[in-house]
């Protein structure tokens, strides 16, 4: 590659395979190419190669997010950007929904002790009838993966964005809402 005039007049797998060539031991091994639906992502040998944490974006606050269960006091406490609910209200909000990944009813999680997590709209938090209920764990767990780009792959960020009203969570949400979802301590 001499200049960015060689460059533009490159296929994309020609540019990609300059920029990223692929041993020529391991190609023949393979049988690959570099480029295509059959090239090195397609068989997630970019997944072996080692990353860093995922950084968690932080984003101006549109969401307002509620506590209810064990431990939500001290983590509203330590993160102001949450709020604690009380039990009839929450119980209330709870009626008839289901948790988005697990599809397990809500009705009874306030009464169990279940930590739970209802997300609504900024400025809509008082009447809630536009909320999202999730059980913590659930949302923590979505939190934390990856979003990946168009081919699939992950590319250092985690998910930011509230599942079903398509809304950005506050960095400080995100970290309150992992560190409330923590599996070990679903059940306190």
């Amino acid at each position: 590659m001499g200049s960015m005039d060689d460059m533009m007049r490159m296929s994309f797998d020609e540019l990609r395979s300059q920029v990223n060539p692929l041993p020529s031991s391991m190609s023949t091994h393979l049988g690959l190419t570099t480029g295509g639906r059959h090239g090195i992502a397609a068989i997630g040998m970019h997944s072996s190669v080692p990353r860093g944490q995922p950084v968690i974006p932080n984003h101006p606050r549109e969401l307002e997010v509620y506590f209810c269960g064990p431990g939500a006091e001290s983590l509203a406490a330590k993160h102001r950007s949450v709020s604690v609910i009380d039990k009839p209200r929450a119980a209330n909000v709870c009626k008839g929904r289901r948790d988005f990944i697990l599809f397990e009813p809500l009705d009874d999680c306030v009464k169990e002790g279940r930590r739970l997590v209802i997300v609504a709209s900024l400025g809509r938090g008082q009447d809630l009838k536009d909320a999202q209920v999730y059980l913590a764990s659930s949302l923590s767990r979505w939190l934390s993966e990856e979003k990946t780009d168009g081919s699939g792959r992950p590319y250092g960020e985690t998910k930011d964005e509230d599942p079903t009203l398509r809304k950005h969570f506050t960095r400080e949400q995100i970290v309150a809402i992992m560190s409330f979802g923590d599996e070990c301590s679903e059940r306190a």
